[in-house]
């Protein structure tokens, strides 16, 4: 038996990107989740090969100064939280400061940034979780990043992602969820050069469901208000009419971060159980 000794740098940060990092998907809404944090009100996605070759998300976020930017993309830096008592009044929807470290070390990634009222923006090239460079540009007030060739060097993950269309099914839902928890926000999807979803700013969720799901879907759906003891309840639902058979399109949120809860699921589903046909 071999005896213990110590991971390289590089080796641990591959190893961690694998708990953030499963598809294009992850690496998306890791970085729209620190746009939304920057104060961002327009999110711009651009996918290539449904995102194997390349994702550049782009914000008009209050941006970086050089410094944070330079520590944007080491592992546990954070400007989100910074002791033990913060983590039970967490208000971000990325604190753990891994994003940007984990995305780096499987990819070749460039980060521009400009800070709100700052003479000139700084763009920083790392690949493989190595800084190759750091130079002034132009770039207006906010962040881009853009991520090539994910797993490039991991080529065991690699070939765990699928097609371009199922790759972008599973970015398009990551984005409606964040749309719809943030109707205020402009949202823009694009794949090879085409449009997917283009979402303007809304007054409310109703106005939000028009434009992801359609006029005659926003027709049918009526508020919903309610809560008590610490808990507000707020949200829309569907007529029995907009009823699908499967729950795909049963969309929940806790504090504004979209959740998967298979308890909250049912009960979601009994509550109109003597509303709809079974299998509905």
């Amino acid at each position: 038996m071999s005896s213990i000794h110590r991971l390289p740098e590089n080796l641990i940060n591959k190893i961690a990107a694998g708990e953030v990092v499963e598809r294009p998907a992850s690496v998306v809404k890791e970085l729209v989740e620190n746009s939304l944090d920057a104060g961002a009100t327009q999110i711009e996605i651009e996918l290539a090969d449904g995102g194997k070759k390349s994702i550049l998300v782009h914000d008009n976020g209050c941006g970086m100064e050089k410094d944070d930017l330079r520590l944007s993309v080491e592992r546990h830096t954070t400007s989100k939280i910074s002791s033990l008592d913060d983590l039970f009044s967490i208000h971000t929807l990325g604190f753990r400061g891994e994003a940007l470290a984990s995305i780096t070390s499987v990819s070749k990634t460039t980060v521009t940034t400009k800070k709100k009222g700052a003479q000139a923006a700084t763009e920083l090239k790392v690949e493989g979780g190595e800084v190759l460079s750091e130079t002034g540009t132009g770039h207006p007030e906010g962040t881009t990043v853009s991520v090539k060739y994910l797993f490039y060097q991991v080529p065991a993950r690699l070939k765990f992602l699928k097609g371009a269309e199922t790759e972008v099914g599973h970015v398009v839902d990551a984005i409606t969820r964040m749309a719809l928890a943030h109707p205020t926000v402009t949202f823009r999807l694009s794949h090879d050069g085409r449009k997917i979803i283009n979402s303007l700013s809304a007054e409310g969720l109703p106005e939000r469901i028009r434009d992801l799901f359609g006029a005659e879907t926003a027709k049918g759906v009526y508020d919903l208000q309610g809560g008590g003891e610490g808990v507000e309840i707020f949200g829309v639902l569907g007529h029995p009419s907009l009823s699908r058979s499967h729950n795909r399109n049963i969309y929940l949120f806790v504090n504004g971060r979209p959740v998967r809860d298979k308890v909250l699921t049912h009960a979601v589903m009994e509550g109109h159980r003597n509303y709809l046909m079974h299998g509905r």
